[in-house]
């Protein structure tokens, strides 16, 4: 039974699910969350380029798990005005593709060219590995309460266990990637048509925000939208208007970030080893594809998902009469 919703007698705490699957992953992925950040602050450290990043990936995880484990062994998450499954698997998609991230930058920037030139550094070196360990094993915990989720759903529907549940999320996280590369390390302020590809990134993050808590909202919610439409037809025309917006940018972001007259197609021998403008045009230009080919993918989850809820629909009108 689902966390946070299960009767448990007179016991005020809810400890089956903790002793649950879904629990006992939580249990892990805060455990490893802990000895990844542990292991960094104490011996591996942070000093390098996106070494506070990592450390902050790290808390944010741990944090997220304990207080998933905190609501649900307290009962507290039967309160929340949001589906507290949805709200679960979104939340560890999210900490997977953050988990995912530090595993890459924390070795890329860390033992990438270590040289050990000084008494101690091969321990170090060694609790820079451990530290990645962690970390790598941690997004694999985090991968698995998703498929969990998504191949064991409970009773009621879980929106954000579907397809376009989970792009939205993948959405979201490319979109901040992107906005993060642009504001910290972009030379963003030179053209008009570079300004007009940020309106675009941070309009789409905010639409997909609205829609992701549409989503969270739950099955109870489902039955219409606001304005009288169905959350589904909301859903695929806000993300048809991302696809597009999206296509202008990852036309217009290459050209000026990338072309000879306006920026430069190689690395400029001049940019610092670590920190560069042209590395984060070129993590902007990645990602706008990536995030492109996701809205596609959800436009066409979405446009499904809408079908066969329209047909389920029909199917119980047709018993009802």
């Amino acid at each position: 039974m689902e966390g946070g919703h299960a009767s448990g007698g007179g016991d005020s705490l809810d400890w089956a699910s903790v002793a649950s699957l879904r629990g006992l992953l939580r249990l892990l992925q805060a455990a490893l969350s802990c000895a990844a950040l542990s292991l960094a602050v104490h011996r591996g450290g942070w000093t390098f380029s996106y070494g506070l990043l990592c450390l902050g990936i790290w808390a944010t995880c741990l944090a997220l798990s304990a207080a998933l484990l905190v609501l649900e062994l307290s009962r507290l998450s039967a309160c929340l005005p949001t589906s507290w499954a949805n709200l679960t698997v979104s939340l560890a998609t999210l900490c997977a593709l953050l988990c995912a991230s530090a595993s890459v930058l924390y070795p890329l920037f860390s033992l990438r060219s270590y040289n050990c030139y000084f008494r101690g550094c091969e321990s170090v070196r060694a609790f820079r590995i451990a530290t990645c360990s962690c970390s790598v094993v941690a997004c694999a915990a985090y991968v698995l309460e998703v498929a969990v989720s998504v191949a064991r759903p409970p009773k009621s529907h879980v929106a954000m266990a579907s397809l376009p549940g989970l792009l939205k999320v993948i959405e979201l996280f490319c979109g901040a990637v992107i906005l993060g590369a642009v504001f910290t390390g972009g030379q963003h302020g030179r053209f008009l048509a570079t300004h007009w590809c940020i309106a675009v990134y941070c309009a789409c993050l905010a639409l997909t925000t609205l829609l992701g808590v549409l989503w969270l909202r739950g099955p109870e919610h489902e039955s219409a939208c606001a304005c009288g439409s169905s959350p589904h037809r909301a859903s695929a025309l806000g993300t048809l208007l991302s696809v597009l917006l999206y296509l202008s940018a990852a036309v217009i972001w290459p050209v000026y970030a990338f072309d000879p007259q306006y920026g430069s197609p190689t690395r400029p021998t001049r940019c610092e080893h670590e920190r560069c403008a042209w590395d984060a045009h070129v993590i902007v230009a990645v990602f706008t594809f990536i995030n492109l080919l996701v809205y596609v993918l959800d436009l066409s989850g979405t446009h499904r998902a809408g079908r066969a809820a329209r047909t389920r629909t029909a199917l119980s009108d047709v018993r009802g009469v």
